[in-house]
């Protein structure tokens, strides 16, 4: 199923879950998967300039099915150290934020961080700011998510997002000391695929570090 994610293919996945279902039940792991596919086949058409505007009511369909799932498995799922819960609740804040609930977004991005303070909450309630373009509170939350970071690529992921808030700000000498920050971590981790994607991206928001 990762693999189909991680090549846009949506709908395969979506029919695949959906035989599942009709063999098994609603089972809550496979609830999450369509959860999570519904949400991700959603945004690759909202963002897709091509398919927005003929794909209207699938992409709305495909955002209120996730939505519904993911209520009813925050009804069903009581433990927030279950990593299954702590996902629902991360794509319901993505979700709320994607479709412009603002309030709805934050206060659940919030009260996950709460329940569960880790790196992967701030850096997802961040997310959840940016994509609502309140940049000051993804910085805020940005920082945390740094200061919690047990791994280093954790602490990368989180550093050169802070960085590109700054940029997108239009702090650039800010941007750029925060960015070095990021590419000095990022020399001192041992090299692996993550760790080489994080510096592609580093460098691609900012082509020119190594000659400033």
């Amino acid at each position: 199923m990762l693999k189909l994610a991680r090549r846009q293919r949506y709908r395969e996945g979506l029919e695949i879950i959906q035989r599942f279902n009709r063999k098994y039940g609603p089972v809550n792991e496979i609830l999450i998967q369509k959860a999570f596919f519904l949400y991700h086949y959603a945004a690759y058409l909202m963002y897709d300039h091509t398919q927005a505007s003929k794909k209207k009511a699938l992409i709305r369909q495909n955002f209120e099915q996730a939505i519904n799932i993911c209520k009813l498995l925050i009804k069903k799922l009581h433990n927030i150290d279950d990593r299954n819960l702590l996902n629902v609740r991360i794509y319901l804040a993505q979700i709320y934020a994607m479709i412009g609930r603002s309030k709805e977004a934050k206060n659940i991005a919030r009260l996950t961080f709460n329940y569960c303070p880790s790196t992967l909450t701030a850096e997802r309630a961040a997310d959840v700011h940016l994509r609502l373009n309140d940049l000051h509170r993804a910085i805020f939350w940005y920082r945390k998510s740094i200061k919690l970071a047990k791994q280093i690529d954790e602490k990368v992921m989180a550093q050169i997002g802070l960085a590109v808030m700054y940029k997108q700000m239009g702090k650039t000498v800010v941007a750029t000391r925060q960015a070095r920050i990021a590419s000095t971590l990022l020399k001192q981790a041992d090299k692996s695929m993550g760790i080489t994607l994080l510096g592609e991206s580093l460098h691609a928001h900012f082509p020119n570090l190594d000659e400033s």
